[in-house]
Order: C-alpha cells, then structure tokens, then sequence
C-alpha cells in the first residue's frame, strides 16, 4: 500500500513499515497507523491536505477470498481530517555537557524550519523562579523534519551555561528546559504545548539522560601586558576563577628554557566563571621579570608553562598542562613596560672612594647613563657641580641599586668648591634630568627632585706630594698633590717646607725650609 502526492508519475511517495493489519475479511478495510509510521509520513510532503493525497494499490497488495488479486489502481482521498493537535515535549532525551548536545522528543513530527532555538530556556530547577537561567542564542540543530531534535550548543551558549555553576552542572534535577508554544509547529501548523508555566509533566522537563562534563579545559591563548602587571588566559571553555594557582605558572624565555621565573599567588577577582581571566601580577613577581634583561622583554622571550594545578573548569576538571621543552606556549600579545622609572633615594656620597650609590623605583640598565644629567647641589637651587663622567657601575637588589664612580677630575672639581659642597649630608644632595638612566625596559628616568644624601662618607686618605718645579729666576715654587689641598692651611706654616740636595738626605745634606 503506497500514499503518493499525486497519481502521475514522479510523486513522491510514503510506504508503511511499521503498521501491522487486522486480520479480519471485511470489504472495508481500516487500518490504524502505527504511531512511527504516522511520525515517518509527517516528515515527507504526502497526505498534508486532501489535495496531496492519494492511495496505491498494486495486484499483490491485497486478493479477495477466492484469491483473486487487488485491481491496481490510484485514488485521491474521498475524506481527509486535518491535524488539529498541537504536539508537546514528550521527554528531554539527553543533556551531554561533555560534547555540548541536548535532545528533545515531541510527541509527532515537528517542523524545523519553524523551530526557533531563542525560545529555549534552560532553568536550575522546576521551579519558575529560580534564578538560574539561561535562553539559548546561536546553536545549531537539525534540518529535518522529525519528532526528535538535536540540537548542538554553540561554544557561545556552552560556555555561558557553564558560567552558571548551578545550571545543567553536575547532576539532571539541576538541568530544566522551558519554551513558550512559538518554539515550533508540527507539519500541519499546530504550535507546541509550552513548557513555561509551574505546571507541567515533571518527567518530561528533566534530562533522561545527562552526561556531565569530564573535558580538560584547554589554554587557547594568552597575552601579557607589563604595563598594567596584568596577564589575560583566554581558555576554550568556562573555567572557575576560584581556582586559579598563579604559582602553577612559570614564565620562561623560550620553548626549552635557558631563563626562567615561576610566579607567585596574584591578585584576582574571586568568582569569575568566564572563557578568559584576567590577574594581576605580585609586584614583586614583575620586579623579578624586570630585572631579568633575558626574560619576558618581548614577544620572542615571552613563554609560560604551567601544572595542572594553575585553574579548572566548573566541572572540577584541570587544565591541560603546558610543559618546558613540550609545549610551553609564546604569548600572543605582549605590551612591554612602559612605565618610567624614577630616583627615589639617594643612599650614599662616598667621598674617600669616589662613589655614588643611588636607588631607583624600578630594575635598572647598567649601560647607556648619561652621566653629564648628574648634579651635585649643596641644597635645592644651590651651590652645583655637573658631573663629566662616570665608570664601574654596579647594580645589587634586583637591578634597583646602581653604585658608580667619579672621574678624578670630577671629585677635584667638587672638592675644588670646599667648603660650600659635600663636605656632610647637609650639604650634599643629588639631581637627575630626564633620560640621564634608563630601566631595563628602555624608559627613561624622569627628572628628579633634589635628593639629599642618606649617607656621608668623608675622605680619610692624605693626599701626597707627586712632583714639584722651582723656578730659580724668579723665585717660584710649584707643588702638584694628588688630591685638592687646603692652601690657607698650608700656607700658615711654611716652614714645613724644605729643599734638600739630595732625595735620601743625611747629617751633611745641605737644606732649606
């Protein structure tokens, strides 16, 4: 027995393969169409009204009761009723958080092009009010007409039930669908009974199945930025913020590290259920990074690995580890350090050594000082030298203390302004112009304030005589010292001086003083 669309050739057709025949002789056969069979011709165009609608007989469809075959034949439909009941959700089949599917069963072959998947509404209880909820936006589902649809979760709606902990979680009575009756229509135009209001099959509503979700999360991506401290995962699916470990995180220079740095706990925003997370680094953590010239300066020394243990999803699953030499990942985007460095004390005037120590807000470079941006004031505003030079400079404590020396020339041309510069701390301070250092970053210090010096340290080493000349004509003795005399104190007693005829003198060596 065959339906067709129409009686010419090409119609389309339906067959029964699921309906069984009464047994009875009767010259008026009823057949009761098996429920599949109904469903299976709701999903072909045959039999919609009574203008598509016609019966095939072929010769062995049917023989009277002498054996005498059926006369083939095909007939339009003399009395066609039309599908007046509008179909219902007959079970929530499935709910698979693992793979992102859910499946409904109505209770007659729906249409699909009708199918509206912003009508369904996930829910964390049977109650109406719970807050827990979530309206579907972009998932996919099937095209064909059928009593059963699938539908496939977009990453976007995935994810953003995820980020409800509560909803389609853990267990199926904390996972509820709900639609209004604009969600679909059967083939005949029916919409569907809505599952919306506080009273409804409670077998229906609840995932038959529910499959939770036992996925490692994946890192995708992540980007560092220096300027605000902050690094950015970007991970394929929702995670807990509550259990991120940023000391699971190592920052290394490159895929089989030569230079590396394993952080400390950060600073974050506790319950965050999102794809991507966002922590602030320890500040100490980013003085590590800053003073190391090798690691983290760039997209090319920018590498993390991290444990299993650095965040899960809200599933309880970790994230796939990323190991040294195996697959430690390049950061994506990188934002160096902008941030200009600053003087912030001026430790030491070390008079009898000729050295200068100074601390710096910030890790910095050891090359490239601009050492004629250095002034040495008696007070802000007051009696100044501007250094010439400088040399062996050495940094302690994280690259923030740099130590240097004065030229010779620059010491004698301080000391050459006794007694009105450097002679204690009240008198001895320090100012830097812009760009005279630079951090490891390349920003240069900023112009500073008059720093006065923490620490004064007196020169204690005698100066010594190098050479003289006498000029016999007329009468001129010239001393040269190895460091700058107090001439009026010399010259109170010039008796101290003598001539000798000889450099080893005795008894008889003539002398003068």
């Amino acid at each position: 027995i065959t339906l067709t669309s129409s009686p010419g050739i090409g119609s389309i057709t339906f067959n029964f393969q699921y309906t069984s025949i009464s047994l009875i002789n009767t010259d008026q056969l009823s057949i009761i169409i098996s429920m599949q069979d109904l469903n299976n011709l709701k999903k072909v165009p045959v039999c919609r009204n009574a203008i598509n609608c016609f019966i095939s007989l072929v010769a062995t469809s049917l023989k009277d009761i002498f054996g005498n075959p059926v006369t083939e034949i095909t007939l339009p439909v003399t009395t066609f009723i039309i599908d007046t009941t509008s179909p219902m959700l007959s079970s929530f089949v499935l709910f698979d958080a693992n793979s992102g599917v859910m499946v409904l069963s109505f209770s007659e072959t729906v249409d699909v092009s009708t199918f509206m998947i912003t009508n369904v509404s996930v829910r964390d209880s049977y109650v109406v009010t719970t807050p827990g909820t979530y309206t579907l936006t972009s998932s996919a589902y099937n095209l064909d007409n059928t009593d059963v649809i699938t539908i496939v979760l977009s990453s976007t709606d995935s994810n953003a039930i995820k980020a409800q902990p509560s909803l389609c979680g853990k267990r199926n009575i904390d996972c509820w669908v709900r639609f209004p009756s604009t969600l679909v229509r059967d083939v005949a135009g029916n919409p569907v009974q809505s599952v919306s209001g506080s009273i409804f099959p409670v077998y229906s509503t609840s995932p038959v199945n529910f499959i939770t979700d036992t996925a490692s999360p994946v890192l995708v991506s992540y980007n560092l930025n220096l300027n605000t401290s902050t690094m950015t995962l970007f991970f394929n699916e929702t995670i807990d913020g509550n259990t991120f470990a940023s000391e699971a995180i190592t920052i290394q220079n490159v895929l089989n590290a030569t230079q590396s740095y394993t952080l400390s706990p950060g600073y974050y925003v506790r319950g965050l259920y999102a794809t991507s997370f966002t922590f602030t680094m320890n500040p100490n953590d980013i003085l590590q990074l800053q003073a190391n010239v090798y690691l983290a300066k760039s997209i090319q020394n920018t590498y993390i690995s991290f444990t299993s243990k650095m965040i899960s999803d809200t599933s309880g699953n970790p994230v796939v580890p990323q190991f040294n030499a195996v697959n430690a990942s390049q950061v994506a985007g990188y934002t160096r350090d902008q941030i200009p460095p600053s003087l912030v004390t001026f430790v030491q005037f070390d008079l009898n050594q000729g050295a200068v120590v100074l601390v710096f807000s910030k890790p910095m470079n050891d090359t490239g000082i601009l050492f004629t941006g250095i002034t040495i004031e008696s007070s802000p505003g007051g009696v100044a030298y501007n250094l010439t030079g400088g040399s062996t400079v050495v940094l302690s404590n994280l690259r923030t203390q740099l130590q240097f020396r004065l030229t010779p020339g620059d010491i004698r041309g301080i000391k050459l302004m006794y007694p009105n510069l450097a002679i204690s701390v009240s008198n001895t301070h320090i100012a830097v112009s812009l760009g005279s250092f630079s951090d490891t970053s390349g920003n240069p210090v900023l112009a500073s304030l008059t720093l006065r010096a923490q620490t004064f340290v007196q020169d204690t080493t005698s100066p010594s005589l190098l050479n003289f000349t006498i000029d016999m004509n007329n009468g001129h003795l010239a001393l040269t010292f190895s460091d700058v005399i107090l001439t009026s104190a010399s010259l109170n007693n010039p008796s101290s001086i003598t001539l000798q005829g000889a450099q080893v003198a005795n008894a008889t060596t003539p002398r003068v003083s």
